[in-house]
């Protein structure tokens, strides 16, 4: 590989040299060069975002700028280093005032008929400032910089308003199950508390010609507790596993669309001990389930089973056959890394961990 000029960015190099440092890449990482060329636009979308639209924890309220978090399997992956699996998606939690400068966190105690309008008014201030400035901003960013992007606007989850990047490759279509496009998911409804601010880089980064050679992506965004990222999938899981059984094949189908990652990640969490810390802080646990409890609520089912010994988190019938399916695409895919955990040791694992979580209600 011809070493590119010190101090060019990524897109700045030929697709030639972009391959060959890609190839090399892979030779060293052991990861397909797919999963490298989209984790350098994971990383730079990360940083644009919160470059340009984030408030520092102690910054004054600015127009354009939002406090928020970067959470979910990206950032247990990316910022914590907790899991080894590829995660592509970047989830964000925004800090918006309702129109009478109330946050989530201060309106859990109203009626269910107050949350609900609520609700309805943080997804519209969400859109709004999805529209108004987080879109602006990468494309001024983008333009900034020569990246020749493509950003839009998606609201097909009416609950969870979305951009999608796509970026340009030189990768070969090998990888079904990754797309060539950085996933943001919006939520304004939750806590941005605890939270850390951790450097995030590129996969890319570690081979050191590579990382002497180019200008790499880094991003150093304010990042939502392991602990709590624990707890919010686990009781995503449990209530997933509660209705499983009710839902029809099409709701089912949609509701597990690539959900397998999340109980891989649970595990991976309890063998790095965040699972053990999360249920130790009893103020946390309460938390997340009051905060699920007042905005997440659905089907029925009540998150506050999860502080009476009832947490459900292995998987049965035909949601079982469903998520086992997701599983092996994701290890087709190479997006686990080098981990070759079959699903059946997975489910045993959960099963501890389920074992564990119902001694909350004791």
């Amino acid at each position: 590989m011809t070493a590119p000029k010190v101090g060019r960015r990524w897109h700045d190099l030929d697709p030639d040299t972009q391959r060959a440092a890609l190839a090399r890449a892979q030779a060293q990482t052991g990861r397909d060069s797919v999963i490298l060329e989209k984790d350098i636009w994971v990383v730079w979308a990360l940083n644009a975002l919160f470059s340009t639209c984030a408030l520092a924890p102690d910054q004054k309220p600015t127009a354009g700028r939002a406090r928020m978090v970067f959470k979910g399997g990206t950032s247990l992956s990316k910022a914590y280093g907790h899991i080894n699996r590829f995660s592509e998606d970047i989830d964000v939690t925004l800090e918006l005032q309702a129109h009478d400068g109330r946050t989530p966190e201060e309106i859990r105690t109203t009626s269910r008929s107050r949350r609900d309008a609520y609700r309805d008014e943080y997804l519209s201030l969400c859109l709004n400032f999805i529209e108004g400035s987080i879109l602006p901003a990468l494309q001024r960013q983008a333009e900034l910089e020569g990246a020749p992007l493509r950003l839009r606007l998606d609201t097909a989850d009416e609950a969870t308003p979305s951009v999608w990047m796509t970026y340009p490759s030189v990768t070969s279509a090998g990888l079904d199950y990754i797309q060539k496009a950085v996933k943001f998911e919006f939520g304004a409804r939750n806590v941005i508390t605890p939270a850390h601010q951790q450097q995030v880089t590129t996969y890319i980064a570690k081979v050191a010609e590579i990382a002497a050679a180019v200008d790499l992506p880094v991003a150093l965004p304010n990042v939502l507790a392991a602990e709590r990222t624990f707890l919010e999938k686990a009781t995503a899981l449990h209530v997933l596993c509660r209705r499983g059984s009710t839902l029809e094949p099409d709701v089912l189908d949609r509701k597990t669309h690539r959900f397998a990652r999340h109980l891989d990640d649970l595990c991976r969490l309890a063998d790095q001990g965040v699972a053990a810390l999360a249920l130790a802080d009893q103020g946390l646990v309460q938390d997340v389930v009051d905060t699920k409890e007042a905005f997440f609520k659905e089907g029925g089912i009540s998150y506050h089973e999860v502080l009476q010994g009832q947490t459900q988190l292995v998987p049965e019938g035909r949601l079982r056959e469903v998520l086992e399916k997701d599983y092996r695409q994701m290890q087709t895919a190479g997006m686990l890394g080098d981990s070759r955990v079959p699903f059946a040791e997975l489910l045993a694992q959960l099963q501890t961990l389920q074992d564990q979580m119902r001694l909350l209600g004791s």
